[in-house]
């Protein structure tokens, strides 16, 4: 489900940017764009969708 819910932020950048999606379970509050800087965590229980300019870096959860 998150590759799915990653795939909808990704195509919707393309005409509504927007300075960080979290993807997973109860992430309401768990970090925000100011805080990441930029850059995406080593270690991940949640999926980002990051800007990094007109790209969109989709960093998935990974533990």
């Amino acid at each position: 489900m998150d590759e799915w819910l990653a795939a909808i932020g990704t195509e919707t950048f393309q005409s509504a940017s927007f300075s960080l999606v979290v993807i997973g379970f109860e992430v309401s509050g768990c970090t925000d764009a100011s805080t990441l800087a930029g850059r995406l965590p080593q270690t991940r229980d949640i999926g980002y969708l990051l800007p990094q300019g007109s790209v969109l870096d989709y960093g998935a959860a990974n533990t």
